[in-house]
């Protein structure tokens, strides 16, 4: 499949500035849970989910099988890495901090595919925000002659979207 837009793709960094790239970033990154035209939330990359009855905590269940295109397995450590260390990073998680960081308080590995999101604040709509989040291969920020990727360095996605980046022209 080939993709044309006009002008150039301001960044491959998903947590960073995906606004101006956004149709054509989430063809590449795939999201815990989907809306589709408002119709409720669908499972993406979750298999379930749970939004406590008091909105401080969601516990979610990643779909069996789930891997990058990278190949490399999908698990909640893989998930815990993204929030700590990307999405509620100011530095680094630029798109999707001020959604997320006021509500984020803590991430719990419950079993390789479960993972339980405490809230430092209720967030009752916290399933609208897991419908932006995309989760990235921690690899994806190792350039490929072996660099750390700096903001909007990176030369490759790996993430788990419905299309994987080939090639960039």
């Amino acid at each position: 499949l080939r993709v044309g837009q006009v002008g150039d793709v301001a960044s491959l960094e998903p947590y960073r500035a995906p606004g101006a790239n956004l149709v054509f970033m989430y063809n590449l990154l795939g999201q815990f849970l989907s809306n589709d035209r408002g119709q409720g939330f669908a499972g993406e990359m979750a298999e379930s989910w749970d939004l406590a009855s008091d909105s401080m905590s969601m516990t979610v269940k990643l779909r069996e099988g789930l891997t990058t295109h990278a190949g490399v397995p999908v698990d909640a450590n893989m998930v815990k890495w993204n929030f700590e260390e990307r999405v509620t990073q100011k530095d680094k998680g630029a798109a999707h901090y001020n959604q997320v960081a006021p509500y984020f308080g803590s991430i719990d590995v419950i079993d390789e595919l479960t993972f339980r999101l405490n809230f430092s604040n209720p967030a009752p709509h916290f399933e609208e925000i897991m419908a932006i989040v995309p989760i990235t291969d921690p690899d994806m920020f190792t350039r490929d002659d072996g660099t750390v990727a700096l903001a909007n360095q990176e030369d490759k996605i790996i993430s788990t979207g419905p299309f994987m980046l080939t090639e960039y022209v």
